[in-house]
């Protein structure tokens, strides 16, 4: 068993901090080899919903899930950038000096294809 602590969902949280009432899960048919992200709502039900279970369930592989940073009252916390096609790294790059630059903190993550990244 996967030991995930709740400091460490605690810091996951800390550095994506996007809505609670609804977050993405990933999804794959394998008959016809599609794929995608589909929106799970809390709605009536405070067991769904983006919770620390979920978190977890993500941070272990069990589930991949994506975030809405963009708030109800359209403020953010944070900016996800995508990078592709032939230049992905030194653009990449050239973003996270310019953040630098101006103390915000940026992170590089390699895309799922391996063919271009998030900052």
């Amino acid at each position: 068993m996967v030991f995930i602590s709740q400091e460490k969902i605690k810091l996951f949280r800390s550095f994506f901090r996007a809505r609670t009432d609804v977050y993405a899960r990933f999804w794959i048919d394998f008959k016809t080899k599609k794929s995608g992200y589909v929106p799970v709502y809390r709605l009536n039900n405070p067991t769904q919903g983006l919770n620390n279970q979920v978190i977890f369930r993500h941070l272990i592989g069990k589930e991949a899930i994506g975030i809405y940073p963009l708030l109800p009252d359209n403020t953010t916390f944070f900016l996800a950038v995508d990078f592709d096609k032939d230049n992905w790294l030194t653009n990449a790059n050239q973003l996270i000096k310019a953040a630098h630059d101006c103390n915000l903190s940026c992170y590089l993550e390699r895309s799922k294809s391996g063919n271009g990244a998030h900052v």
